[in-house]
């Protein structure tokens, strides 16, 4: 959703640090079951692809609002949770586990 906007979430904001494993929306699977019955298999099978939970972190700040984003790919990712345990940040042993592998 957010592909070319920034938002900054200042450290003091950020109350706790969590991993999930994201389910992709359900309407793309009746994609991927349509184009699959009507034979277009190249179209089903780049579905296949994209239609994978993924793990993410969810950033929770201390007036409710979570953000969420991926960590595939994302190098780094294991020593940004340990700066935000240091500040003082509750950073979940899921989170931790996610970023180290």
């Amino acid at each position: 959703r957010m592909l070319t906007r920034t938002e900054e979430y200042p450290l003091n904001d950020i109350e706790k640090v969590d991993a999930e494993i994201v389910e992709p929306p359900g309407w793309t699977r009746w994609a991927q079951a349509a184009a699959s019955i009507s034979g277009n298999w190249r179209a089903s099978a780049a579905m296949t692809a994209g239609n994978q939970p993924y793990p993410a972190l969810t950033l929770t700040a201390r007036d409710g609002r979570k953000r969420r984003f991926a960590i595939t790919g994302f190098s780094g990712g294991g020593r940004l949770l340990l700066l935000l345990r240091e500040a003082g940040v509750t950073v979940t042993d899921e989170a931790l586990a996610l970023a180290f592998g």
